[in-house]
């Protein structure tokens, strides 16, 4: 709840403002993130579905139509309803132009396995840096199509948005040396998780919850107990959703078998920019390692995680001051 309380605080430009620019929709907030970084002041960038919403739950409103319908560009994930209703409602019929998995993939974005669910894993592809770096890349090309007198524009950023990102998996590499993360067995709670642990170099051993409503089952939960009695586990990666949707399970696992929670946020975003998210993240890695382990001796688990979030927004108070953006 913490997270979300500190998402709050910030600014959330999800509202349509009067705007002579060009207007582009991400569906979700963090892919809005990546966008951000390739427009910069060419384009207004709005997300279909607000920050902290289950996308999977989201359903197309007239209030979407009419504010977005005039939009010249909608990326998408490629896997949620509310964006093929949207694509068939509004953007065909507009004739708007329509970026998704595949032009990502053709970008050199990869999808990744998940142990024990069959095809590739869509959920939260977009989080992982060089995806996002992919992305980047394909919304600045359709952008030059769209809008070629600044053609320069868009590739230059997104060139600068790689070198941002690069900058940042230093950071993450540097986070993930710091903490013996590299190689570390870890169990994720939802799928998008798996994609941060990738990024710090972690093996993803177990999903703890792979299927949406559905709840852990006892047998689930004792396979993750019997693998870190093997060693096979040494962390928990839990988001924001997650503890939203399972706090109660990601509490008991950790306590029971010693498991050290790493926390990162997926469900809201608490900046405009994928870079600064991905520093928050990042120091949220570093932080709530290190105070899973104090959790267990002198402070409580809230406690603990409300100094890794104040820990993480250090970071990226920072990292926006080290940085100059157009």
């Amino acid at each position: 709840m913490l997270i979300l309380f500190f998402c709050l605080l910030l600014p959330t430009p999800n509202q349509l403002q009067p705007s002579n620019q060009l207007v582009v929709v991400a569906s979700v907030d963090t892919l809005a993130m990546i966008v951000r970084e390739v427009c910069g002041k060419r384009a207004d960038v709005y997300s279909l579905v607000e920050a902290g919403k289950d996308p999977h739950l989201a359903q197309l409103t007239p209030s979407m139509v009419e504010e977005f319908s005039k939009a010249v560009l909608f990326v998408s994930t490629g896997h949620l309803t509310v964006e093929d209703k949207f694509v068939e409602s509004v953007a065909r019929p507009a004739g708007m132009e329509v970026v998704s998995l595949q032009d990502y993939l053709a970008e050199g974005a990869k999808l990744s396995k998940l142990p024990g669910v069959s095809g590739k894993n869509l959920h939260g592809y977009w989080l992982e840096p060089d995806n996002a770096i992919a992305i980047a890349w394909a919304v600045a090309h359709r952008m030059s199509t769209i809008d070629p007198e600044n053609q320069s524009y868009y590739l230059g950023r997104a060139k600068l948005f790689e070198e941002r990102v690069g900058e940042l998996k230093e950071l993450l590499a540097a986070t993930s040396a710091e903490l013996d993360l590299e190689g570390a067995g870890a169990v994720v709670c939802l799928p998008a998780e798996a994609y941060w642990a990738e990024a710090l170099g972690m093996n993803v051993v177990e999903v703890l919850k792979s299927e949406e409503h559905v709840t852990p089952s006892p047998e689930k939960i004792s396979r993750i107990a019997s693998l870190a009695k093997e060693g096979k586990i040494r962390y928990v990666i839990a988001s924001d959703m997650a503890y939203s949707l399972m706090g109660e399970y990601i509490e008991q696992i950790s306590s029971t078998t010693g498991l050290r929670v790493i926390r990162i946020s997926v469900f809201c975003s608490s900046t405009k920019y994928y870079t600064d998210y991905l520093a928050y993240n990042a120091g949220l890695v570093r932080a709530s390692a290190k105070t899973s382990s104090l959790s267990e001796t002198t402070l409580s688990a809230p406690a603990a995680f409300s100094i890794a979030v104040l820990s993480a927004l250090v970071v990226i108070e920072a990292w926006a001051l080290l940085r100059r953006r157009e």
